[in-house]
């Protein structure tokens, strides 16, 4: 596989985005996320849209759209359960509950 090709897989796109997201890149990180998970969506690649569906919530949860991330991870879900794997299952619950605690912790107070 070519190097250009390569980056424009889907699996790839979805990995690339961790690189935009850790850069503060977040309009670069969304893009790839859209195109990675489309991508792999019509490819049927469960996982890895799954991945990117979560890394997506994520970045939409510390852009200040709420609703859309957890819209986002509803998505998610539905699409786990369809795969009856209790491992795909639990990479959301455990998404699901780390934007319920960013959520908590943004709530309270911070000391001094």
């Amino acid at each position: 596989m070519s190097e250009a090709s390569r980056w424009r897989s889907p699996a790839w796109s979805t990995y690339r985005l961790v690189y935009f997201y850790e850069i503060n890149e977040l309009d670069s990180s969304r893009r790839n996320l859209i195109t990675g998970i489309a991508l792999c969506q019509q490819l049927g690649m469960v996982y890895y849209t799954l991945m990117g569906q979560r890394s997506l919530a994520k970045l939409q949860h510390v852009s200040g759209e709420r609703e859309a991330a957890w819209d986002t991870l509803t998505a998610a879900r539905r699409l786990a359960e369809k795969s009856e794997n209790p491992r795909r299952w639990r990479l959301i619950d455990a998404a699901a509950a780390e934007l319920q605690l960013r959520e908590e912790m943004s709530r309270r107070p911070r000391e001094p």
